[in-house]
């Protein structure tokens, strides 16, 4: 797992640490790349990112990802009891109650159907980064996910 924290004001120490081409601008520096932000609740994938002066970020950089097979890269939860079988991926998510889960998954292919506690779920895929976009109330007793694609 690749995952990217940085801060605009230490320009010289990031660009050593990290092997992406960093851009300054006047503002702030600009990364390119394929990445989820994990500071916005949203988990959006983003092809670049300009972070300002007092400002951080919280990357997780999808290109880094050599698996073939489905992934969670990130969830509000702690993932148990992963199976992976050629058109099929399940899973169970533990998290407090009272509290929404979103995660992103890496998937070979489009999903052609998503089912969260045995009900069939919304999903939002995106194409170029290959994940799909889940959210779900979760239940520290767990929640099954089913991911059929």
């Amino acid at each position: 797992m690749q995952v990217i924290f940085c801060n605009a004001k230490d320009k010289n120490n990031i660009s050593q640490l990290q092997s992406l081409p960093v851009k300054t601008i006047d503002k702030g520096m600009v990364w390119p790349g394929l990445f989820i932000d994990l500071f916005d609740p949203e988990l959006p994938v983003l092809q670049s990112k300009t972070i300002h002066p007092d400002e951080q970020a919280y990357l997780y950089d999808i290109k880094k990802n050599k698996s073939k097979k489905p992934v969670v890269f990130c969830s509000a939860s702690r993932i148990y009891d992963e199976i992976h079988s050629k058109t099929e991926y399940s899973f169970v998510a533990k998290s407090p109650a009272e509290t929404t889960n979103v995660m992103r998954i890496y998937l070979p292919r489009i999903p052609e159907k998503v089912t969260v506690k045995n009900e069939g779920s919304d999903f939002v895929w995106d194409d170029l980064s290959k994940t799909c976009l889940i959210k779900f109330e979760n239940d520290p007793d767990g929640v099954p996910v089913v991911i059929n694609y």
